[in-house]
């Protein structure tokens, strides 16, 4: 793929890679698997600053690369800090109970379908509430998705996402723990803290970071229990859930890069 971009490349003054995720994760196929490693490995040995987004994709490019900084995700602190008007969503409005929400790409690789089936299962009188894009027909699962308080919902624009926070009482992350997800760093996590509601996530790459505000889990127990306990109390952390998203805010990220760009211009 990169003999397409190959020329500019070479060209450019200054070269960054942005390596996002451990694209070779996904791949099945050994032979793209190959190809797609042999890509990513050349614009490692190339560029003069790589961009990564956790530990463990940081510690793999210094193996190749010269220069690398890492860059977690972060979140556009902005449309949450400045909503305007509370939009009505009608289907969490017809709702009656604690909701208990998910929002992001429903991916059963990534998802835990038998801790959402136990949540389900074990709070009846909770609303499990899932929206987003599919990439599968059954992205929760058929078990979990047979139980009558699991809803799937279609995805909304980032600017309404405000409105749909407002609604939840409790946002969760039920991550696998997996190639897939060991090399990312959920965007939602960012998301969850800058609309101030209490957070629940497995394990997951990422999380350890925030853990002074939010609650990780081991356990699909554990996990059950933290949503009971962020139910019943905020412990008055909504205010450091806020100011660590802005802490974790794109414009704070932009500042990190342009001074290592600076930087490098000015060897």
């Amino acid at each position: 793929m990169h003999t397409l971009t190959r020329p500019t490349w070479e060209k450019a003054d200054i070269k960054i890679f942005d390596w996002s995720d451990d694209f070779s994760a996904f791949e099945s196929n050994e032979d793209n698997k190959r190809k797609i490693t042999e890509s990513v490995d050349y614009y490692l040995k190339t560029a003069d600053i790589v961009l990564t987004i956790n530990e463990k994709l940081s510690q793999q490019a210094k193996t190749i690369a010269k220069h690398v900084l890492q860059v977690p995700n972060a979140t556009n602190y902005f449309t949450f800090k400045q909503p305007g008007t509370l939009a009505t969503i009608a289907e969490l409005e017809a709702l009656s109970g604690p909701i208990i929400g998910y929002i992001g790409w429903l991916n059963p690789t990534r998802l835990d379908s038998e801790l959402i089936d136990y949540m389900a299962k074990s709070r009846p009188d909770y609303n499990f509430v899932f929206m987003g894009p599919s990439t599968d027909e059954h992205p929760l699962g058929m078990a979990a998705e047979s139980n009558n308080n699991v809803y799937i919902l279609p995805p909304r624009q980032y600017t309404q996402l405000y409105s749909v926070y407002n609604y939840f009482d409790v946002c969760i992350l039920p991550n696998l723990i997996n190639e897939h997800t060991n090399g990312n760093d959920p965007i939602k996590l960012y998301d969850y803290l800058a609309s101030g509601k209490p957070l629940v996530t497995t394990n997951t790459s990422g999380a350890d970071k925030l853990a002074d505000v939010i609650s990780i889990a081991h356990s699909h127990g554990e996990f059950l229990e933290a949503i009971d306990d962020s139910l019943a109390g905020d412990n008055g952390e909504t205010e450091a859930r806020v100011k660590l998203a802005f802490d974790n805010s794109w414009e704070k990220r932009i500042t990190l890069i342009l001074d290592e760009i600076n930087t490098i211009k000015d060897k």
